[in-house]
């Protein structure tokens, strides 16, 4: 991709600035990740922004869900977990109120890898809790499959990685689209208006 880095000191610059744009919109990307879990029905196509490679994933939320309004003096919190919590009525009433996502569980599932669970802070994104697929055991030697499994631990941090980045920086291509009000915004503010109860019919 003519976009990504070609030097060593051009991919640090690139890294820097992906972690300065995370620290930023830590809090949006969090609940755009939870808005395209729950409204794509597809298997996502991703670009590795660092291989010639696409990535296949699954995406969904897991079992932590934890929400804040960050303009609040008091920093009020909805800490919500186990059992399906984005689902849940107190998870759209928070959203409602203005609360954005602080901390998040995803599961994911790349095509051909396996299954990944993590926590994800808006803080840094840094990956907390990160369960890996289990690594194949085609050894005999006990000191080549422990060898074996810390190649293909590498390898599937690696990916879930390169699959985070490629989620992130598909949200930033919308993010800095000149439409980004009327279609991105506009689309997660009805789908937040979507979740509220209907009302009871006396």
């Amino acid at each position: 991709m003519s976009d990504l880095p070609t030097s060593q000191d051009e991919h640090v610059a690139f890294l820097n600035r992906l972690s300065d744009s995370k620290g930023f919109m830590g809090r949006e990307f969090l609940t755009w990740l939870w808005y395209l879990a729950e409204t794509n029905t597809d298997r996502i196509i991703l670009q590795d922004p660092w291989e010639d490679r696409k990535l296949e994933v699954d995406l969904w939320v897991e079992d932590r869900l934890v929400l804040e309004n960050a303009t609040s003096a008091t920093m009020q919190e909805s800490v919500l977990k186990g059992g399906d919590p984005s689902q849940s009525e107190e998870a759209a009433a928070a959203l409602r109120t203005g609360k954005t996502v602080k901390e998040i569980k995803i599961g994911l599932n790349i095509l051909g890898v396996g299954e990944f669970t993590a926590n994800l802070n808006c803080a840094d994104l840094a990956p907390r809790s990160l369960k890996l697929p289990e690594p194949e055991n085609n050894q005999e030697n006990s000191a080549d499959i422990d060898e074996t499994k810390t190649t293909q631990r590498m390898i599937f941090t690696d990916t879930f990685l390169s699959a985070l980045d490629s989620l992130f920086a598909m949200y930033m291509k919308d993010r800095v689209d000149d439409d980004w009000k009327k279609n991105g915004h506009s689309k997660i503010s009805e789908w937040i208006k979507s979740r509220q109860p209907s009302p009871t019919l006396h």
